[in-house]
């Protein structure tokens, strides 16, 4: 369900790769290259330059072979149907797989990532995971349960990159760590890995033992589970010790 993010996020990827950001019009071209591409190949291939005549013009024979000749020229410039059927259906079928496989690795990337703690207003008990992607349009995202999450290290670029997985969702989504932003502050790719890790595990999601392993459980920290800083400082504030109530009677 899409939700607005208009607060500063934890995690911020300030730059989509050059692909993602242009994925409508390189979509757009492959189909028309496909698509040129299956009619030339149905239209011309297997083509070759029609046979010369070895009679003369004088000769009888000429005119009465003319038809069989030009059949014969036609069969051998156009080839086999079923040859050109299968180029062009091994042809068709590339062309859409590129289109779909750049649509989809486009909505697996992330460009900002947040966790929002429970609203015991909105009868809201668990933390949320919210998430936007190149093909949400601006301030929207999606949002999950956190517990429903599974963040790992990203099998093809472990690295510099983490990834998590959504139960009941096919696939992945991917979270570059280079020229990363925590909190709108670019720190290095170190960093950036160790925060998203504790947050997530300190929220109540579910962490990888490999990743586990390498960043062992720290102190919890209580605002990931209770809310933020500033819901609860009022309360907090609001205290009077025993000493200042002492110190704030008028001596008699």
């Amino acid at each position: 369900m899409p939700e607005d993010l208009n607060i500063s996020p934890l995690y911020m990827r300030p730059k989509t790769p050059w692909w993602a950001e242009y994925a409508i019009p390189l979509v757009v071209t492959d189909m028309l290259f496909t698509l040129q591409s299956v009619q030339l190949t149905w239209t011309r291939w297997g083509s070759e330059p029609p046979k010369a005549l070895n009679a003369t013009p004088k000769d009888s024979s000429v005119s009465t072979d003319k038809a069989d000749t030009s059949a014969e020229n036609q069969e051998n410039r156009t080839g086999k149907w079923w040859h050109r059927y299968a180029i062009c259906a091994s042809t068709l079928a590339t062309g859409t797989a590129v289109c779909v496989g750049i649509m989809v690795f486009r909505s697996r990337i992330v460009n900002v990532l947040d966790i929002l703690p429970p609203n015991p207003r909105e009868k809201i008990k668990t933390c949320r995971l919210v998430f936007a992607c190149p093909h949400y349009k601006r301030h929207k995202g999606a949002t999950v349960p956190l517990r429903t999450s599974f963040l790992q290290e990203n099998p093809f670029n472990p690295e510099s990159a983490l990834a998590f997985r959504i139960s009941g969702a096919y696939g992945m989504w991917s979270l570059s760590l280079d020229k990363a932003c925590i909190w709108g502050k670019p720190l290095s790719r170190d960093a950036v890995r160790k925060i998203i890790i504790e947050g997530w595990r300190n929220a109540g999601g579910i962490v990888s033992p490999a990743l586990a392993a390498k960043y062992p459980e720290q102190e919890q920290h209580s605002n990931w589970k209770t809310g933020p800083a500033s819901e609860v400082a009022p309360k907090v504030a609001g205290k009077k010790t025993k000493k200042s109530r002492s110190n704030s009677r008028t001596p008699r």
